[in-house]
């Protein structure tokens, strides 16, 4: 009898060991279809002088950017980037181009490039188009040794000015 037990007893014990078998696992269920992109409302500027649609402009590029630098931007900069940027009426870029460059092809790039992300701008009012097709203005990048860049029309004075 005492042996009976001890191999009952052992027969439990090496069941419990035995490697028991996962479930199947149930299929991963199908993405869900991706919401179509809705592209961003452009709305009408609310600026009356060229000045202050710049700072409009300005601002997009800012919420568009990851490389913004904050506080006042150093004394000696590594990059001061000029471009010519023209809009259309509606607000979107017709041409970007350098007008001042110290020959950094990165900086020169990024900035191109932060003109683009930051589109479509607000349309301009017809105070600022004055009755043309679309407006041309400047708009300098400054940028500090670590990459990140604040425009003229939105940056404090420089840290040694």
């Amino acid at each position: 009898m005492r042996s009976a037990i001890a191999l009952l007893a052992l027969a439990i014990f090496i069941s419990g060991c035995a490697q028991r078998r996962a479930p199947p696992a149930e299929p991963a269920p199908a993405p869900a279809p991706s919401a179509p992109v809705t592209p961003p409302v452009v709305t009408a500027s609310v600026a009356r002088t060229l000045d202050l649609y710049k700072v409009e402009v300005a601002q997009r590029i800012y919420a568009a950017s990851s490389d913004i630098s904050a506080g006042r931007p150093q004394d000696l900069l590594r990059a001061v980037i000029v471009l010519s940027i023209v809009l259309d009426r509606n607000g979107q870029p017709s041409r970007v181009s350098i007008q001042r460059t110290p020959g950094d092809p990165e900086a020169e790039q990024r900035a191109i490039q932060s003109v683009q992300r930051g589109a479509p701008y607000p349309r301009p009012s017809n105070a600022v188009l004055r009755g043309a097709s679309g407006i041309e203005f400047s708009e300098t990048w400054l940028f500090n040794d670590d990459g990140r860049f604040q425009l003229r029309s939105l940056a404090q004075t420089q840290a040694g000015g």
